[in-house]
């Protein structure tokens, strides 16, 4: 059962140990530690986070995605050409590797044998070249991190209204961090708010931000 008194405050400590960790990753275990002294079992306290994770990387790739596109014109807006071009080029190999991790997990679901087969190839390449220390154990780190998604998604499968209220709310907080710029932008030089200018610097974060 939901509680928006835990949801919140797990909310708040997955931002906070997103912005002092490296990478932003230390957000989710602490999620997953909180919900289970909250009395939730670990296999459901990871698949809400985990759940959570992978549609808002979704959510960011599909607003990224279309601000890019849309708005591809805000980058006349760079007089430098090769700033210009480095700057997009360098957002699409981002957005890129961000979509790459969800659509692993999710061909290891639809193609099992053959995603199975090219991570044991490159674990194999890795242990000769002395990166991966024991190739065994992180193909089990592997499968199981599979297998929790598979749960979390049999888990909101059940439930399609919450699934639903988490696609819009995932979809939400890439527009509010986007936009917000531009308010910070009209504070500082007293311009008049157009619907023009405003697509123009969400597609310019986006692009900076990716």
């Amino acid at each position: 059962k939901a509680k928006l008194r835990i949801s919140f405050k797990a909310a708040m400590l997955g931002k906070f140990y997103d912005n002092i960790t490296p990478s932003s990753t230390g957000g989710q275990p602490m999620q997953i530690i909180y919900l289970s002294k909250k009395g939730y079992s670990i296999a459901d306290s990871t698949a809400i986070v985990i759940t959570r994770f992978f549609v808002q990387m979704f959510a960011w790739v599909f607003v990224g995605g279309f601000f890019m596109i849309a708005g591809s014109s805000s980058l006349s807006s760079i007089a430098d050409p090769a700033g210009r071009t480095t700057l997009q080029v360098f957002a699409w190999v981002g957005l890129g590797m961000i979509l790459s991790l969800p659509l692993l997990t999710l061909s290891f679901i639809f193609f099992p044998k053959l995603t199975g087969a090219i991570v044991r190839f490159f674990l194999r390449v890795g242990h000769k070249l002395h990166i991966v220390k024991d190739k065994d154990k992180m193909i089990e780190k592997a499968n199981k991190g599979v297998d929790d998604f598979v749960n979390s998604v049999k888990l909101m499968c059940t439930k399609p209204l919450s699934f639903i209220l988490l696609i819009i709310l995932s979809l939400l907080e890439p527009l509010l961090t986007i936009v917000l710029p531009f308010f910070i932008l009209i504070s500082f030089t007293g311009d008049s708010i157009t619907l023009a200018s405003l697509f123009n610097v969400m597609s310019l974060y986006v692009y900076a931000h990716f």
